[in-house]
């Protein structure tokens, strides 16, 4: 397969991947070889570049608060709770999971 046929005009589907650093290792080698001999695809990646980069400073990273995962899980319990209450499923017959 040539780099044309690789390439249409809406940019080859792992250029934006190269440059976000979010291909796998097999992906980023074929792109790797393939950006080497390909014009195309080598003005997408510098067009895509200066994004990239922005958006790596674009906001700060976030701490979630403590406890959040712990609030969200007993959210999600009581909601189930009381969708199967609502279902009229009886309480002897629910079945209890522990969700982690």
């Amino acid at each position: 397969m040539t780099a044309a046929e690789l390439c249409p005009e809406a940019g080859h589907p792992d250029a934006a991947g190269w440059v976000l650093g979010a291909l796998d290792a097999d992906d980023a080698e074929r792109f790797r070889q393939h950006l080497a001999c390909c014009a195309r695809c080598q003005a997408a990646v510098a067009g895509l570049a200066p994004v990239a980069r922005m958006l790596q400073t674009a906001a700060p990273a976030a701490q979630p608060p403590p406890g959040l995962q712990e609030r969200t899980l007993a959210s999600v319990r009581l909601a189930a709770g009381a969708a199967r209450t609502q279902a009229g499923i009886p309480a002897r017959h629910r079945r209890r999971r522990r969700i982690r």
